[in-house]
């Protein structure tokens, strides 16, 4: 589920891509929707750090991988 979010971040769906697996067919939505809400959680707090030069590039990605997370959890709850 994790390296799926990068494909959102892009222009690939992860949920789409998801459902396409077995596993992820087969997986207990409410479970993947814990999973994505702690997911979104920590990404919106590590986003939220304060950065210097050394960790700039890495609190924007955190950031796009959070707004990632919570657009899925919207896709999957419609």
């Amino acid at each position: 589920m994790c390296l799926l979010l990068e494909s959102s971040i892009g222009s690939l769906d992860a949920e789409e891509l998801f459902l396409r697996s077995s596993r992820g067919a087969a997986a207990d939505p409410v479970a993947v929707d814990a999973f994505l809400v702690a997911l979104a959680s920590y990404w919106r707090h590590a986003g939220s750090q304060s950065a210097d030069a050394m960790t700039r590039w890495m609190r924007a990605r955190q950031v796009r991988s959070g707004e990632a997370t919570v657009k899925w959890l919207r896709k999957r709850w419609g």
